[in-house]
């Protein structure tokens, strides 16, 4: 999952030696230097054989019994050959250089409310990643009521959104699954998306698709997944024993989203393949993803996403609500450093940074959306 690394050791002034590292043992498989020179106090080095396309970060330090690595650059790696240098600097003898993958980072762009109906956490991951995963389960603590009631105090007004004729299609039902396509009367962009379900006619200027799943041990099938044409997508496990349902609450944007005030990633289509379980999502920007929505139970739902849309923006988004602990669908936030060390902190002042996984949590119970699940967004795939 982390990736290779491998570091470069060399005297400038006498001797060139350098050395692949993997998990502290030579390893010359993966990456390759095809061609080294130092001149005039300038390192350059030369690769081959590494993935194109692949974005790799460039650490350097001077003393070997340090473990402080200083972020200088990155490069792009091409499948051919890629160059990189460095100019160490005066009165240095000796420079170690660290390449590695450079892993997603998290922006946060939170902001504090007084509505518990705003989004107003917002978290948006960029890097280059070909799969993820989104996993929705139950609160820590327990919980022994489901109240999903909005609350607009201290909201401020509406606004008005754009009309439509509203639609509720039941596009698929196989006695397991039930996927319905719907249009609200109103919506708050000026046309929707198409859905439908394997070689079936789609049904058009829909505003969300939403999936039901019957509940192995019961003859219930609650809703667990709702997939918006903003790229907004809402996940829940199945209730637990003794109750009924369960809320929905945070939600990540899935899909290229420029970081604003409420991200979007629009999309055009979207196709529920039954063979696979799986949602085809069509952007109307360009690129594509593929859903595997084939895992929930009365623990856990999971969805994961392959990515075939650009990463050049974020490719996911958190998003929720904290007006304060004990009225907030996410109060804290939990992430996995590449190293693999664990750092927590709250959610509005978390510092972002790189990481591998992220767990969206609340460490306190909440009066809005009592049963409103945590979030974990862990990478599967650089």
């Amino acid at each position: 999952m982390r990736g290779s690394r491998f570091i470069l050791a060399l005297l400038l002034t006498v001797f060139l030696t350098w050395t692949f590292l993997t998990g502290g043992q030579a390893d010359t498989s993966q990456h390759r230097i095809t061609a080294i020179a130092v001149s005039n106090g300038t390192v350059v080095a030369s690769f081959g054989n590494l993935a194109s396309g692949t974005l790799y970060r460039v650490e350097r330090r001077f003393d070997m019994g340090s473990n402080q690595w200083q972020a200088i650059g990155a490069f792009v790696a091409s499948q051919v050959q890629t160059n990189w240098s460095d100019v160490p600097g005066s009165g240095q003898s000796k420079a170690f250089y660290r390449f590695r993958l450079s892993y997603p980072v998290a922006t946060n762009a939170s902001t504090s409310t007084l509505c518990a109906e705003e989004d107003n956490v917002n978290v948006a991951l960029s890097g280059q990643v070909k799969a993820f995963s989104i996993e929705a389960t139950h609160p820590m603590y327990a919980v022994s009521n489901s109240d999903c009631s909005a609350n607009f105090s201290n909201c401020p007004p509406p606004e008005t959104g754009y009309p439509f004729t509203p639609l509720v299609a039941k596009l698929f039902d196989d006695g397991v699954t039930v996927v319905e396509a719907v249009r609200e009367s109103e919506w708050w962009r000026p046309n929707g998306m198409l859905a439908s379900v394997d070689t079936g006619p789609a049904v058009t200027n829909m505003h969300y698709i939403r999936l039901y799943r019957k509940i192995a041990d019961a003859n219930e099938w609650p809703q667990f997944f709702v997939l918006y044409m903003d790229g907004n997508l809402r996940l829940i496990p199945h209730p637990p024993q003794g109750l009924s349902y369960v809320c929905f609450g945070s939600s990540v944007i899935v899909g290229p989203a420029v970081v604003t005030n409420r991200p979007i990633a629009e999309i055009s289509a979207v196709r529920y393949v039954s063979s696979s379980n799986a949602v085809e999502v069509m952007y109307a920007g360009g690129g594509t993803a593929t859903l595997d929505v084939s895992e929930v139970t009365r623990t856990n739902a999971r969805v994961r996403v392959s990515v075939g849309y650009p990463t050049t923006v974020p490719f996911a988004t958190f998003r929720s609500m904290y007006v304060e602990d004990g009225n907030a669908d996410s109060d804290h936030v939990e992430w996995q450093s590449f190293s693999g060390t664990t750092n927590t902190a709250p959610i509005l002042t978390y510092p972002g940074g790189e990481a591998t996984e992220w767990f969206f949590y609340r460490s306190t119970a909440s009066v809005h959306n009592t049963t409103a699940p945590d979030i974990r967004i862990s990478i599967d795939q650089l």
